[in-house]
């Protein structure tokens, strides 16, 4: 067989045997050897020159010329490489040597693609694997599931087959709403009894809401509005109706229907022959208070004066309490009533004392200012020092905010809950306790003794409640320095312990000597109550001079029990004697009871 004998250079030997093959005999050599193995062995080199044939067997094994490796003889060291997270696997239609399969190839021979051929992994659909009862599932969460059943409320819809078990849950209206549905007509539908409805066109007097005492249902708004309950006594009054506005009346001719008239034409339908049996023009009193009283109550130091109707109730739209006031400009003098339709009070804190005196009766004055057409109650004390402060309706007036704080203390002051400026007031009444009085500051009802509306025969402060006097011609002789009473003396019973004593006295007065002041003074009861001004006759020269002098003074006696003034005389220089009233030269003494 050709052979090479060196590099690129062929030679040739000696025939192949068959079966045989060549075992090289070196470099440029011819072959060793030509020989063949016999079946089932393969050659693995050569002994010398010799071929070496060997049997195979052990992991792969030869037999009638097929090779076989033996079971668990190839380990997985032995494989060859395979790529991450990858099987073994054929992924072709038909027969064919393995490949490297990833997940989704796997997946796809499988026929388990995520979103085609299976659902992915969700927790619901755990929760909905781990539901051990039956009904509507719900999901009440991430991850989480329940069942539920409609179940209907205690009336108006029936439900069935609520869990959906058997078929559609299904809802019908019962009761009530049954019966609305079951309606075929229009108009107002009505509730007469249970589960029972009818429908109308009208609503009954009965159906509607209550209304307020002496109202009528109305719209005075001027533009379309729902009706409300309409108070005459709270409508806006035209002070001056004119000829041709309407009032509504009932005809009695006509069966009592409501009809209207103008202003015109009332005025001069009829007049009035009597009032109470009085005749003649018939005027207004603007003085009167209308359906108005006072309540006074303390508590913890303070008092508090409120405003009540005539029978002692808050005032109300269906029972007002109305005053007229003047105007507050000074130029116009028309009245205009104001009507308080609420409850309204003024409290006294705790620590003012209006100027009253402790342990001493007093009075306290009421009033009611017209703030712009709000309401305000006001308190003032009179009884101010050395006189009494006046009330004048006529004349507008401003006012001290009480404050609240306990410093409310100066008598002749208006104090209001909120302070007004030249605002007109009405005077309402006043409150009084009796001579014990109470400690001012501390406000209680223990010693109240009169709670007064103003009206008629009621005093106004300062005015004159009482008036008494005497004259006399009896001479009295007084040399003392000390005070002596004389025949001028007159007693007088007090109405009211909270009211003031005017007392004026005048006399004729005789000195007997020179250099020598008589002097004369009021006193109450004795010497040891003196008051008010001197009378003084100065007497300079030689002799006996005649001489007069008057003496007068206020005095609170705080009592209601007789009380004697008298005019009382001393010479100044306790020796010389001076004759009041001398040669029956008449004297008088007037003591006259004030309203405090």
């Amino acid at each position: 067989m050709p052979y090479f004998a060196s590099a690129g250079v062929m030679a040739s030997s000696a025939a192949l045997a068959q079966n045989g093959f060549v075992v090289g005999g070196g470099a440029g050599a011819a072959p060793a050897s030509i020989a063949a193995c016999s079946d089932d062995q393969v050659a693995f080199g050569r002994s010398s020159n010799t071929p070496l044939c060997m049997t195979v067997s052990g992991d792969i094994t030869f037999a009638s010329g097929v090779s076989a490796i033996g079971a668990g003889k190839v380990t997985n060291a032995q494989l060859a490489t395979m790529a991450a997270n990858t099987t073994k696997c054929n992924a072709t239609a038909g027969a064919a040597n393995p490949t490297d399969c990833n997940g989704a190839t796997m997946r796809s021979n499988l026929g388990l693609v995520v979103g085609t051929n299976v659902e992915a992994w969700d927790s619901d659909l755990d929760c909905l694997a781990a539901l051990a009862t039956s009904g509507v599932v719900v999901r009440t969460g991430s991850g989480a599931c329940a069942t539920r059943t409609v179940t209907a409320p205690a009336a108006g819809i029936s439900i069935s087959n609520g869990d959906g078990i058997a078929g559609n849950p299904t809802l019908a209206l019962a009761n009530d709403l049954a019966a609305l549905e079951g309606l075929s007509g229009t108009g107002i539908a009505r509730r007469i009894a249970p589960d029972t409805w009818s429908v109308g066109t009208a609503v009954a007097n009965s159906e509607l809401a209550t209304m307020a005492a002496y109202t009528f249902k109305g719209n005075n708004s001027g533009s379309a509005a729902t009706p409300t309950d309409i108070d005459i006594a709270a409508l806006t009054t035209k002070p001056s109706p004119a000829a041709g506005d309407y009032v509504i009346l009932s005809d009695q001719a006509a069966a009592g229907a409501w009809k209207k008239a103008t202003v015109g034409s009332v005025s001069s339908a009829g007049s009035v022959a009597s009032i109470n049996g009085a005749t003649g023009s018939v005027t207004t009193d603007l003085s009167a208070l209308q359906n108005c009283s006072m309540a006074v109550s303390a508590a913890s130091g303070a008092l508090t004066i409120s405003l009540k109707d005539a029978a002692g109730s808050d005032p109300s739209v269906g029972s007002p309490c109305v005053a007229n006031f003047r105007s507050a400009t000074g130029t116009t003098g028309t009245y205009a009533p104001l009507s308080v339709t609420a409850a309204t009070s003024l409290v006294v804190s705790s620590g003012s004392t209006l100027g009253v005196t402790s342990s001493t009766a007093f009075r306290i004055w009421v009033v009611g200012f017209n703030d712009g057409g709000t309401f305000r109650l006001g308190v003032v004390n009179c009884a101010v020092s050395g006189g009494i402060s006046p009330l004048t309706e006529h004349i507008p007036a401003s006012s001290t905010a009480e404050g609240g704080a306990g410093a409310a203390d100066n008598a002749g002051v208006f104090y209001t809950g909120t302070a007004v400026t030249s605002k007109a007031y009405r005077i309402l009444g006043y409150i009084e306790w009796s001579a014990t009085g109470l400690t001012a500051g501390t406000w209680t009802t223990t010693n109240l003794l009169y709670v007064q509306s103003f009206g008629p025969g009621v005093r106004l402060p300062g005015e004159r409640v009482q008036r008494v006097s005497m004259t006399s011609t009896s001479g009295a002789s007084i040399s003392s320095s000390t005070f002596t009473v004389t025949n001028l003396t007159k007693a007088i019973t007090p109405t009211s312990a909270a009211n003031p004593i005017r007392v004026f006295a005048s006399a004729g007065i005789l000195a007997g000597g020179s250099a020598t002041v008589a002097i004369v003074q009021l006193g109450r009861n004795s010497n040891a109550n003196m008051f008010g001004s001197f009378g003084v006759a100065n007497i300079s020269n030689t002799g006996s001079v005649y001489s007069s002098a008057n003496a007068v003074g206020y005095d609170l006696p705080n009592s209601t029990s007789s009380t004697t003034y008298s005019l009382y005389g001393k010479s100044s220089d306790n020796a010389t004697s001076i004759s009041v009233l001398p040669n029956s030269y008449q004297g008088m003494i007037e003591v006259e009871e004030i309203m405090g």
